[in-house]
């Protein structure tokens, strides 16, 4: 009798270790789709706004905007657009920045005191500056997750005027990290 309960005892740990196995393969699956996602939403969004960019700046060029001078109305112009843009997106922020790095406007505002983004200094901020789409791996800051995406911004010649870098919150893949 002690043996039937030995072999039930095993085959029962060995069902839940299963079971654990599916459900982590499982939730593993639907965190890398939820990447894919994302990505794949945020250079959508990355793409129209660049291009958004580029059509509706017919009388105010990027290339305006001296980086530091808050009062032009290139960068009020720019500021405003990219304000709208973050609320109506649910953005964490956008950033334009030139390819040297410089923050030629953003939203929310106070990320434009600084003058130069600490995103610049990235290897996604290179491949943009050169003309690539790039999103970001999910990178933690302050206890959040955050996935950002890279667009080169062309003015009328074709040569790259800014990158324009969006950043999103990913929290839900802390839900799923609990989970």
């Amino acid at each position: 009798r002690s043996n039937q309960y030995v072999a039930f005892f095993w085959i029962s740990f060995a069902m839940v270790l299963f079971l654990n196995l599916l459900v982590w393969l499982y939730l593993d699956r639907v965190e890398n789709e939820f990447r894919l996602e994302l990505r794949e939403r945020l250079v959508d969004i990355n793409q129209v706004l660049s291009r958004l960019i580029v059509e509706t700046n017919d009388n105010m060029d990027i290339s305006l905007i001296v980086p530091g001078d808050r009062q032009s109305i290139p960068y009020l112009y720019y500021s405003q657009l990219l304000e709208t843009i973050r609320q109506n997106s649910k953005l964490q922020s956008i950033l334009l920045v030139s390819p040297q790095g410089e923050i030629l406007a953003s939203s929310p505002q106070q990320i434009g005191n600084q003058k130069i983004s600490s995103l610049a200094e990235s290897a996604d901020f290179e491949k943009a500056a050169r003309g690539v789409f790039v999103v970001s791996k999910i990178s933690r800051f302050a206890g959040e997750q955050f996935i950002s995406a890279f667009a080169p911004i062309r003015n009328l010649e074709g040569f790259i005027s800014a990158v324009l870098i969006i950043e999103a919150k990913a929290n839900f893949f802390t839900v799923l990290g609990s989970l």
